[in-house]
């Protein structure tokens, strides 16, 4: 069987499992605790935490661990959503994003925020002038751009929308869950 679809689920490369295997045996402790054993897991977790702050450009006490990249952008977005409010709030989103960006949108959209979802061309990169208009300081909200497209691989213009958004005084949030760890995180 010829498997492509390494980036929602693929096999956990050998030197991870050799990494994890401690944790998941011997090394099964609570960090939050105060005893001996939990103290060796909360300093691992911490090393981990500075590995993926490292690899984003990140400060350590930035990185939040979740279960799932779907957790990660419930907690993003519903958090961004209690900040703005909801009274004339505006989302701005492409049409493309992944379900675990597009249900919680559809959820406070239910909820009475506007959401508006932009377009991509014909290569599958979101329209970013249409985009443009689309954001407006007026409107207290926020956007919402993938970087990698699930399915595609096309890569978004995100730097191109956080200008925009800064521009407009607007919080911008990025779904990297299918870049990170794929592309150099040099320059972010």
């Amino acid at each position: 069987m010829i498997y492509l679809d390494s980036n929602a689920t693929t096999q956990v490369h050998p030197e991870v499992v050799e990494a994890m295997l401690p944790f998941l045996t011997t090394h099964c402790h609570n960090p939050s605790s105060g005893y001996r054993a939990g103290k060796i897991v909360k300093k691992a977790v911490e090393a981990a935490r500075e590995e993926v702050a490292a690899l984003i450009g990140a400060k350590a006490e930035e990185i939040v661990f979740t279960g799932c990249g779907t957790e990660s952008n419930n907690m993003a977005l519903k958090s961004l959503a209690r900040v703005v409010g909801r009274k004339t709030s505006r989302v701005v989103t492409s049409a493309i994003e992944h379900s675990a960006v597009l249900r919680p949108l559809e959820a406070m959209e239910a909820v009475g925020f506007e959401v508006l979802r932009c377009g991509v061309d014909e290569e599958g990169r979101l329209r970013v002038d249409e985009f443009g208009e689309l954001v407006d300081a007026s409107r207290p909200g926020f956007a919402s751009v993938m970087w990698a497209n699930n399915e595609t691989g096309v890569l978004q213009p995100w730097r191109e929308v956080l200008a925009l958004c800064r521009a407009q005084g607007v919080p911008f949030f990025c779904d990297a869950a299918q870049w990170v760890g794929k592309l150099p995180s040099k320059g972010l």
